[in-house]
Order: C-alpha cells, then structure tokens, then sequence
C-alpha cells in the first residue's frame, strides 16, 4: 500500500519550541520536605557557625549551643519567608 497524501494531513506535527507546553506557572509547589529541608538547613549551618566560632574561642560546645539557639528561630523565619505566600 502507498501513502495517499490525505493520511499526512491527519499527523500531529510536533511542537517548535516557541509552542512548548510543559512550561508551569510562576509559583513553585509549596510540599513539606521543601519546608523541612530549609529547616534542617538553616539548622545545620548556624550550629557548624557555632561550633566554628566556639572551637576558634576554646568552647565548642558552648558555641554549638548558641548556634542551635539562634539557629531554631532563624529557620523558622526562613520557612515563614519562603511560603508566607501561599
């Protein structure tokens, strides 16, 4: 059998990029490990902060514990920050 030219004129063509659909709206989706990631990071960098700071003073674990306490409240911040818009 050979094509018969009203064949082609029912295939899709495929999309240029310019008509590209998998593109998302603005807003990224809002989930919970996205939220306990930046905690859990904001965490970990104020205390490492601390323990820096604290071992360069000759007490690490004072300064562990004083990035810990800074660290709870300014990961929370950061949290509120990210998704207060939703």
């Amino acid at each position: 059998m050979s094509h018969t030219r009203g064949v082609w004129l029912y295939c899709p063509r495929p999309p240029t990029l310019d008509e590209d659909t998998t593109h998302t709206a603005g807003k990224p989706a809002a989930s919970g490990a996205t939220a306990g990631i930046y905690l859990l990071a904001a965490l970990a960098l104020h205390v490492g902060i601390g323990l820096g700071v604290g071992w360069l003073a000759g007490a690490p674990a004072v300064g562990g514990a004083i990035g810990l306490a800074l660290g709870v409240p300014s990961s929370l911040y950061l949290v509120y920050r990210r998704f207060r818009n939703i």
